[in-house]
């Protein structure tokens, strides 16, 4: 799913056509439409993020909101900032990158990026 889907799908579960989802939260159909059809970006600004997800009724620290903000950041080409924020996770990402093209790793590094990825669980 990507994250113009994701918002569609909102909207539509709320029985609103793009135009009155609009009309209703102060956004311009033109642009809101390509921000469903993945021709914009989603934006990085947090004050329009969270008046979108309020918008769509997803509420904080929901997987809702985590969904939303990750999809949001996969559009933009970013990495979560949530995930960047932590030491940890960063310092596990070249071989979570290595795993991920299909790159061989050694078995201890892979069963550390194992036990990692469970620890966080």
């Amino acid at each position: 799913m990507t994250f113009g889907e994701f918002v569609k799908d909102r909207r539509i579960k709320f029985g609103l056509t793009l135009r009155a989802f609009c009309e209703r939260n102060g956004y311009d159909p033109g642009n809101h439409s390509k921000l469903e059809r993945g021709i914009l970006n989603p934006p990085d600004d947090e004050e329009y993020m969270g008046k979108l997800a309020k918008a769509l009724n997803v509420k904080k620290e929901t997987s809702d909101w985590f969904d939303f903000h990750n999809y949001a950041a996969v559009a933009r080409k970013e990495i979560p900032s949530a995930l960047m924020d932590d030491a940890e996770v960063v310092d596990k990402l070249p071989v979570l990158f290595r795993t991920l093209q299909g790159e061989p790793l050694p078995a201890e590094k892979m069963d550390d990026l194992i036990d990692f990825i469970r620890s966080r669980q």
